[in-house]
């Protein structure tokens, strides 16, 4: 009776706590040796409307500046894929408001952005990366666009770059 009583209790502690563990092959970060900034967890996932959240995909990042430069802004690619692995939406996160975060050049920061898509109920897969660093000189670190691609690319093979642009919603909403 004890081992049961035991084995049940484990399974009611233990188990909510593997079901929040985020899934790596659904959450990927691009590896980027250069960049300037870490990013040290990423998670994502459909969030349904409530009376105090917003509906949409919502992506949740942490990260660190590695360069030990003052940092004014700090631009994260976020793109979604559905249970599939078709292509559902790409967004930019910004962070302007990291000069407290960031004042000795080590300290965590984080950052959640909402993006919102046609069929963003599809969503399954998330990847984020850092696309741009605007250094407080003035200087603006960009990441090299083919290694993204590529990266994207082992989710879905005829993925098309097109869509990374900044202006791509205007192809999709202009006749």
């Amino acid at each position: 009776m004890k081992p049961c009583l035991a084995a049940l209790l484990f399974i009611c502690v233990a188990a909510p706590s593997f079901a929040q563990q985020p899934d790596s092959s659904r959450n990927r970060v691009v590896p980027q040796q250069d960049a300037p900034v870490a990013i040290s967890s990423y998670n994502s996932a459909y969030s349904v409307a409530s009376r105090y959240t917003s509906q949409g995909i919502e992506h949740n990042l942490r990260y660190t500046n590695t360069s030990k430069r003052p940092i004014i802004a700090i631009e994260f690619g976020l793109v979604s894929f559905s249970t599939f692995n078709d292509f559902v939406d790409r967004t930019y996160g910004t962070d302007r408001q990291i000069d407290k975060k960031f004042q000795d050049g080590s300290k965590d920061a984080s950052g959640t952005w909402m993006a919102r898509a046609l069929n963003e109920h599809s969503h399954w897969t998330g990847v984020t990366w850092v696309n741009r660093v605007r250094f407080d000189n003035g200087e603006i670190w960009k990441a090299d666009d083919r290694a993204i691609v590529e990266e994207l690319k082992k989710i879905q093979a005829d993925f098309d770059a097109s869509v990374l642009a900044p202006d791509a919603w205007k192809k999709t909403t202009q006749p």
